[in-house]
């Protein structure tokens, strides 16, 4: 997975903003799983390997711009895992919102706008996985969640 720098990063790092100081530290520790030596992981983010022990072991997390420093130091798989990671802790985030949304018309609108968006990804995923984009596709993923969910 390449990840095109310039409009990406941007939009990762925004999104990075909104993660819980657990979600952060956690996020390190995904590298450090990986394979990545503390003082690495140090050397890439700009701080000292006693922080990154710290942002593991104690509850100090890392600044958004020291986070986005590591997400685009670490090899395509390393970063895969930990997008993955946080955008399942936004997911979660978002889904609880839209439970607490009483049904209106704007929550209709908002449903189906997120509908869209993720008929979207579903089709770049498919193709990427050389899989025709099906509307049954997103029915699937989205029934399996709400299976999850009961």
């Amino acid at each position: 997975m390449t990840i095109v720098m310039s409009q990406t990063l941007g939009d990762v790092c925004e999104a990075v903003a909104l993660l819980d100081s657990r979600t952060r530290r956690r996020l390190v520790e995904i590298a450090l799983e990986n394979g990545y030596a503390a003082k690495d992981i140090a050397a890439i983010m700009g701080v000292s390997p006693a922080a990154v022990s710290r942002y593991v072991h104690e509850s100090l997390s890392p600044s958004t711009e020291t986070l986005c420093r590591m997400i685009y130091g670490i090899d395509d798989e390393t970063r895969t895992r930990i997008l993955v990671e946080a955008a399942q802790t936004l997911w979660n985030a978002l889904e609880r919102l839209l439970h607490a949304i009483p049904p209106s018309p704007d929550k209709m609108m908002l449903a189906e706008g997120i509908a869209d968006k993720i008929s979207i990804i579903l089709a770049e995923t498919t193709i990427y996985n050389n899989k025709k984009p099906t509307r049954d596709n997103l029915t699937q993923i989205l029934d399996t969640g709400k299976a999850e969910q009961a």
